[in-house]
């Protein structure tokens, strides 16, 4: 124990001294001096579990200075610069630390154990790579004191890492050393001996090899052992075999801990930390745009010496919007979920080509919903689709139909302009309206397979409101006409002829309108009347020149006279013509007075 405290300080010692030299430049009178660092730097008291006589330099170095400067050790023993950046002694660190301080920092030894799962996530920090290099040793030094001091106007100063001798289960190592670009010579060791080359860490981007076992021969030649660094390049590529950038993978090792991550670029990647003979799954936390998850690919580092390649390629889904000629339909909201997990994975608007989806895994399935369908469209029924493992581009289409409604005279057939009309859901909710025209209606805002009623609120001039049809949209997908016809409203016109022979005309069948009734003809014997009845049916009546008729059944009449013409005495020479006139007048006549109706359509 003596020659342990004697140890310590004589490392104490030296410490303090350099660090005096570095801060005898100091020039505030209220600099403070932090301290970082692990078991070789920080506090130990009597009562903690590695008590004194135990201590670390840092317990020591306010001994050589001046009352200026103020030592504020927070150094915690076990800690790498990783996991010490986790604890409150670091948040203390940033808090407390200004302009003109300096942090001392000293870190190493446990940034290297990587024995362990909890050592590796916590405490591990790689020895390659730079200040840029994510999980490398000086990255943390550079992100977790470098940066935050000099953000603060601190004076970060970093102190050489502590380096340790480690021990196996039968004794001391032999050797240890760090390869390089020239042969490394073992000295030392024993004839007839055998020994075991293991490699603690391999380089960035190989395998870390299989134990070698060699016996030292008794020989006058130089022994020569060889171990052999294989690589493993993973790839991501797609079903034509390009590799495919922004793909996030990991590494699992068989225990479920992270081996290795990076996003994938237009290179295969050189995975790092594997060891030869375990098995390994490669996973694919994001897929790049367009692209699907892939499944997992599990996969055994062969003990052969040549590069292994593990490829995982990523298919495509494709989302087409279509209606029932098969062009891509722009305009439409569509969501697809996962089934399992209700979650959205993605939303788009159909556009003029078939939309390549993203977040999807091979295996799940998922389902396709149109949210909102375009105008005069009908929103389609779900579609349900898994996402299948080969590796060939898959296609869901879904087609929207349409649904017409035309308004048309229940006479003619043709469409009616003028009605105004709705269409209402199960619940009485109006999904569309809209007032007709001279061409047939697309109904907007209907779904596939659901129930809806057609109601005329209002009928177009001289036309009866159609009752209201109740349809269901069918899930074909062809175009669905929706028919509702409307009476005309008819009325009958009788004309009575008031004389001697009196007779009756009757008009039927007469729309909504002005119609005009004059003598074209006179009976044998009576006057031509000059005189011209205007005709008015409309919803309050039937109007003859202003005054309205009796409606019975109908039937509407009025009274239409005739005046006698003059006698002629016999005898007389124009007795014989008129006499001649009347014959030929009969001949050709009718003996019935004959009405003509002259039509003034008020529509047109």
């Amino acid at each position: 124990m003596k020659l342990k405290r004697i140890i310590t300080g004589v490392l104490a010692s030296v410490m303090c001294v350099g660090a005096f030299n570095v801060t005898s430049a100091f020039a505030s009178d209220e600099t403070n001096i932090f301290i970082v660092g692990d078991s070789t730097s920080c506090i130990y008291g009597y009562d903690d579990n590695y008590a004194l006589p135990r201590a670390g330099w840092g317990m020591y170095l306010g001994d050589f200075l001046r009352s200026k400067y103020h030592v504020e050790d927070l150094a915690m023993s076990g800690r790498s610069s990783k996991s010490f950046a986790t604890e409150d002694n670091y948040k203390k660190l940033l808090s407390e630390m200004n302009e003109g301080d300096y942090v001392l920092i000293q870190f190493g030894h446990n940034d290297a154990k990587n024995k362990t799962e909890a050592d590796i996530q916590n405490r591990y920090t790689d020895a390659d790579g730079d200040v840029k290099t994510e999980g490398s040793f000086k990255n943390s030094l550079y992100k977790n004191y470098i940066e935050p001091a000099e953000e603060k106007g601190a004076k970060p100063v970093l102190l050489t890492p502590i380096v340790r001798h480690e021990f196996d289960e039968n004794g001391k190592v032999i050797d240890k050393w760090t390869s390089s670009d020239k042969t490394h010579t073992i000295e030392g060791l024993t004839v007839g001996k055998e020994y075991t080359l293991r490699e603690d860490l391999a380089p960035l981007g190989y395998v870390k090899a299989t134990e070698v076992k060699f016996r030292v021969e008794n020989t006058n030649e130089t022994q020569k052992i060889v171990m052999i660094d294989k690589i493993v390049e993973m790839t991501k590529a797609n079903i034509g075999g390009e590799e495919i950038e922004g793909a996030e993978l990991k590494v699992f090792d068989k225990d479920g801990n992270i081996v290795d991550e990076w996003t994938s670029t237009n290179e295969a990647h050189k995975i790092k930390n594997l060891v030869e003979g375990e098995t390994y799954t490669l996973h694919e936390e994001y897929a790049p745009e367009g692209y699907v998850i892939a499944t997992d690919v599990e996969f055994t580092v062969s003990k052969d010496k040549e590069t292994q390649k593990i490829e995982m390629i990523d298919k495509i889904v494709e989302m087409s919007k279509k209606d029932i000629a098969g062009d891509e339909l722009e305009g439409a909201t569509i969501i697809v979920t996962n089934t399992k997990t209700k979650n959205i994975v993605d939303k788009w608007v159909s556009g003029k080509e078939p939309h390549r989806i993203q977040g999807l895994i091979e295996g799940e399935t998922y389902v396709m919903h149109e949210e909102i369908a375009i105008d005069g469209y009908v929103k389609a029924t779900d579609i349900e689709f898994t996402v299948s493992k080969d590796k060939e581009t898959q296609k869901i289409e879904m087609i929207d139909k349409v649904v017409l409604v035309s308004k048309t005279d229940l006479v003619t057939g043709e469409e009616l302009p003028g009605a105004e009309l709705e269409v209402t859901d199960k619940e009485g909710n109006v999904i569309d309206k809209w007032t007709s025209t001279k061409e047939p209606h697309h109904v907007t805002g209907l779904e596939e397979g659901k129930e809806y009623t057609l109601t005329e609120k209002t009928c177009p001039y001289g036309y009866e409101v159609a009752e209201s049809i109740n349809f269901v949209v069918t899930t074909d997908k062809e175009t669905q006409l929706v028919e509702m016809k409307d009476m005309p409203i008819l009325k009958t016109i009788k004309v009575i002829k008031a004389d001697k022979e009196s007779g009756t005309v009757t008009f039927e069948d007469l729309r909504y309108g002005t119609y005009y009734i004059k003598e074209t003809k006179a009976p044998f014997g009576y006057q031509l009347s000059d005189k011209v009845v205007k005709i008015e049916i409309n919803n309050e009546g039937t109007f003859a020149d202003g005054e309205l008729l009796e409606d019975n059944d109908s039937i509407c009449t009025f009274t239409y006279y005739n005046k006698l013409i003059p006698k002629i005495q016999t005898g007389s020479e124009m007795n014989y013509i008129l006499l001649i006139g009347s014959a030929i007048i009969s001949l050709l006549g009718i003996t019935t007075g004959i009405v003509a109706l002259k039509r003034k359509n008020k529509n047109n």
